[in-house]
């Protein structure tokens, strides 16, 4: 986790101001108690509303947890959004599943799959796997990539513009746009209960809602800007081509 810690680290420092601001934004919309770091509570929730299921259930806390102090510091949440937007994988080997974080293989036909199969180097070397696969790491998997592109350019055409996973239309500049973000959290109907609340009752509770999914609005907010403003911004202004 050390070196993923490093690489979003990176590209904090490289990025603009406006990317650092919202980055700041984002982590003080999930410090709702603003003691400036993340607790095991806070964590659980933004996981929750953010939908990723195998994030929510994995250890992905404790090992983000530089400090070994049960809390989360600015840098460990950037680690943890490099993790999402590097779409680090699980791992597929027979009873694993754990989070990969270094070095994995990927299956050379699976991997133009949207579902993928990778798997760990432990599992790999114990041939802990379905033996029908036919891997490579993932440094040579992308050269390998990269020389058929170069090789034969109609094959396999590589474009000056990020992944479409990563581009975005619309680019928020306002408070209104970001407010108008849409979160990842469905819309859930009301228990009838709840109609019997107490005017006071019914503030509080929607505060508390609003409170929750401001962190969501807020990391789609610094998302967005990441990727269309920063990743973007830097290949159209790549002449080497």
């Amino acid at each position: 986790m050390d070196e993923v810690r490093k690489i979003a680290e990176a590209y904090y420092l490289a990025g603009p101001d406006e990317v650092r601001n919202a980055a700041h934004e984002f982590f003080d919309k999930m410090d709702e108690d603003k003691d400036e770091y993340i607790s095991q509570e806070e964590f659980a929730t933004f996981l929750e509303q953010l939908g990723d299921k195998k994030l929510e259930t994995s250890p992905v806390f404790w090992l983000l947890d530089s400090m070994g102090d049960e809390k989360l510091n600015f840098m460990d949440i950037m680690a943890l959004y490099y993790l999402i937007k590097s779409g680090r994988p699980f791992c597929n080997g027979a009873n694993c599943g754990e989070l990969i974080t270094g070095v994995y293989f990927s299956c050379i036909e699976c991997f133009y799959n949207s579902k993928g199969f990778c798997i760990c180097t432990e599992c790999f070397k114990k041939k802990n796997h379905d033996q029908s696969h036919r891997f490579l790491d993932n440094f040579t998997l992308l050269e390998c990539v990269r020389q058929t592109a170069l090789e034969k350019p109609g094959s396999c055409q590589i474009q000056r513009q990020v992944s479409s996973r990563f581009m975005i239309n619309n680019v928020p500049n306002n408070e209104e746009n970001a407010a108008s973000c849409s979160t990842l959290e469905p819309t859930r109907r009301r228990p009838s209960s709840a109609l019997a609340l107490n005017p006071e009752s019914k503030k509080k509770k929607m505060e508390k809602i609003i409170n929750k999914k401001s962190a969501i609005i807020a990391f789609e907010v610094f998302d967005k800007l990441v990727s269309y403003g920063l990743m973007a911004a830097q290949l159209a202004s790549c002449n080497i081509m």
